[in-house]
């Protein structure tokens, strides 16, 4: 086939996918991810010691990002930018505290902290945090407790669902049911996103965005809550 008849046809098949759908996912998106959002706006005004916030900028654009694909049929690579986010805030959450090491790590782009490293930071430096996350853990809506596998499974390729198939330009456009598994996907990594960070900053609970506060409230029994708190 010709390649401007394939590309016409790419064109073609973004084209009736964006019809059918116009802003479904970015309103999907923007819902999915709402209280994501409130704790990147928080981080920056309360929590950031200006040393990686341009992680946080990078999450935010990443949703920006989900959104985009979503909206064209492109799954694969909304699959990409929603690991990015995990891997980012965790990377984030180390390097608001360790200046000298974020440092090094721009001008040398080595011993950046992989993710078994980060979470094993959590657990060894908060001496709460796992007793708060399991709070959370219990009373999930998400499916997965940590996301973080299937994510891989998708962006490596690892099964026969999620290796890519040899076809056509348009074969890369999905169809929205399998864009809309894509946003379940979304919603469970930005809730265990979420309540990593509420787990990790809990002793600040009193600081906390009303919106943030309530979504726990919604999720965690009164003695859970005063547990979570204590």
């Amino acid at each position: 086939m010709p390649a401007d008849k394939m590309v016409g046809d790419l064109r073609d098949a973004v084209d009736k996918h964006a019809n059918q759908c116009h802003s479904k996912f970015i309103d999907a998106t923007t819902e999915r991810c709402a209280t994501l959002l409130i704790w990147l706006a928080y981080l920056r005004s309360s929590i950031s010691k200006n040393t990686a916030d341009r992680l946080l900028d990078a999450i935010q654009a990443t949703v920006v990002e989900v959104a985009a694909c979503l909206s064209l049929g492109l799954v694969r690579p909304a699959i990409f930018s929603i690991r990015v986010q995990l891997e980012l805030l965790l990377a984030w959450i180390y390097f608001n505290d360790h200046p000298v090491e974020w440092t090094y790590n721009e001008k040398t782009n080595e011993d950046y902290p992989m993710r078994a490293r980060l979470t094993k930071y959590l657990s060894d430096y908060n001496g709460r945090f796992l007793d708060r996350y399991k709070l959370l853990v219990e009373q999930r809506t998400r499916k997965y407790e940590d996301p973080y596998s299937l994510l891989s499974i998708h962006v490596h390729s690892i099964t026969a669902a999620s290796t890519p198939t040899i076809g056509p330009l348009a074969s890369v456009v999905n169809s929205i049911e399998t864009c809309d598994e894509c946003i379940e996907l979304q919603t469970e990594v930005a809730e265990y996103l979420t309540d990593t960070l509420a787990a990790w900053y809990a002793d600040r609970w009193h600081d906390f965005p009303s919106e943030i506060k309530d979504s726990i409230r919604g999720r965690l029994t009164a003695p859970q809550l005063k547990k979570f708190c204590s």
